[in-house]
């Protein structure tokens, strides 16, 4: 007997939909799809619903936060996400080093070695992860400072991702600027991506340039990728100006042009990053209270990011809690002091601050590109649970249901594209044994109607759960939707199944 039959839903299997009428989970798979009416314990009227693998985000920062037993991972299964790829931006839990400010949030958030990690994810998790090793982390892993590295240096980087490979990592991600990554070479990439190859797994790349060298940026990993043989994939692609819009079919031709390559992006105008990470696009270091950058130099650097200025800098997160949630204008505003000057200020006070930056694209860009064969859905976002209050992007709460809202139900995405693209592409994408409804697979899957789904995060009120998700399933447990399965961590280390270009 089946422990619960799904009936009457339209099926979608990952790739197209199908003409069966019942699909059945016993235990934690799929073990039955078909036409007959087999005998289940559970057996739920799905009439007039979509029943579909649960969604996949190519871009996650919760490394450490879809391990914390207090985190339900409200924020993505309310959105119908079910498993999350961490690793990204050159950030990762492993191997055995200091932790990166932006992943870690507790004292407990510590790196492991290979082994150690391994042992303790098997505890369970909230959700799902594929995981990438970071490019920063190995590198710090391997010399006490960023810098140029050694050719034996390269050797050992070399080494480490490849016992990392071995053990089930999906890939490697690089975060090209940031300070664990200064010094980088070509030729430290190319090895790497020479590793990457023999296992046919992708490199993701948060470029070194954003702005207005972006198209030199992405050449630079899109070329040596391709001469190592290794997928490339750009992390949350988009100009960084309304004044770049103009290079946007540049860009789409990048992809177009060289079948390796692959973006992902999420569907808003506004980012959120660090500080340190705007002054190190801008100067290429950060200020320090004895070298101030000039005012006048600031105030340019920030209107190349944001359309309205320092008004357009929201600080989320920061030592100094009387910051959060004002805008760097306002802060200036209320100390009487110039923004150029207070920014600085801001940062000097807490060097990990995090902030939103609205504006820094527009929605031309947005709505183009994410309409490209070659994108892949990422919200670079972090976990939180269900109760989580603070300050944080929409992104977090969003970015699949405003995917599928703004880009699918009410856009110019096809209904079975925009499913294939957070499903089965995304999966397959780095080896994943997710994305697909069959017989035999995990029972991740999501029920909705589309016409039901709203977005209800805003930059105002950012922690609105998404509505509309009939019910949510990992592992064959209900996560999310009326009569859930009791508080459980059914979240696994997926397997990855290697490509057939390893060798």
């Amino acid at each position: 007997m089946l422990d619960l039959r799904i009936d009457n839903a339209r099926i979608f299997d990952g790739h197209d939909f199908n003409d069966y009428r019942h699909l059945g989970i016993k235990g934690a798979s799929i073990t039955y799809l078909g036409n007959e009416a087999v005998p289940a314990a559970r057996i739920i009227d799905a009439s007039d619903r979509l029943l579909t693998p649960a969604f996949v985000d190519t871009h996650s920062h919760a490394d450490f936060m879809v391990t914390h037993d207090d985190n339900d991972g409200g924020s993505s299964v309310s959105q119908g996400v079910g498993t999350l790829v961490v690793g990204n931006c050159g950030m990762s839990s492993v191997p055995e080093t200091a932790p990166f400010p932006l992943i870690a949030f507790r004292s407990s958030d510590t790196n492991h070695n290979c082994r150690d990690h391994l042992r303790a994810v098997e505890r369970g998790l909230s959700l799902n992860i594929g995981e990438l090793l970071g490019h920063g982390t190995l590198r710090l892993s391997v010399m006490e400072s960023a810098r140029t590295p050694s050719q034996a240096e390269i050797a050992s980087m070399c080494s480490r991702l490849r016992e990392y490979l071995e053990a089930g990592w999906a890939g490697m991600s690089v975060g090209l600027n940031y300070p664990e990554a200064a010094g980088y070479s070509a030729q430290e990439l190319h090895a790497l991506c020479t590793v990457l190859a023999k296992f046919g797994k992708p490199l993701t790349c948060h470029i070194r340039d954003q702005g207005a060298g972006i198209l030199q940026a992405m050449d630079e990993v899109i070329d040596i990728s391709r001469d190592a043989g290794c997928p490339v994939l750009v992390s949350h692609l988009r100009p960084l100006s309304d004044r770049l819009d103009h290079l946007v079919p540049e860009m789409e031709r990048r992809f177009d042009n060289n079948d390796h390559a692959h973006f992902d992006m999420y569907p808003y105008v506004a980012g959120c990053t660090t500080l340190s990470l705007v002054f190190q696009n801008a100067f290429q270091s950060v200020p320090k209270a004895s070298a101030m950058f000039a005012g006048a130099d600031v105030d340019a650097a920030i209107r190349n990011v944001c359309i309205n200025s320092y008004d357009d800098i929201h600080v989320i997160q920061h030592a100094n809690h009387d910051y959060t949630k004002k805008t760097i204008g306002e802060i200036a505003l209320s100390l009487g002091e110039d923004a150029a000057s207070v920014i600085q200020q801001v940062y000097l006070a807490d060097p990990n601050c995090v902030c939103i930056f609205d504006n820094t694209s527009t929605q031309e860009s947005v709505g183009r590109l994410i309409q490209h064969d070659r994108c892949l859905l990422g919200s670079d976002a972090w976990l939180y649970a269900t109760n989580f209050r603070g300050a944080c992007h929409p992104r977090n709460f969003g970015a699949f249901t405003g995917f599928l809202t703004r880009f699918v139900r009410n856009g110019p995405i096809d209904l079975v594209a925009g499913l294939r693209r957070i499903t089965s592409s995304a999966a397959d994408y780095f080896g994943l044994d997710a994305g697909h409804l069959a017989v035999g697979r995990r029972a991740d899957i999501a029920l909705f109607a589309m016409e039901n789904l709203r977005e209800n995060a805003t930059f105002s009120e950012p922690c609105q759960l998404s509505t509309g998700m009939d019910g949510v399933w990992i592992a064959g447990q209900r996560v999310f939707g009326d009569n859930a399965d009791e508080p459980q961590r059914p979240g696994v280390r997926l397997p990855v199944h290697r490509h057939a270009g390893e060798h």
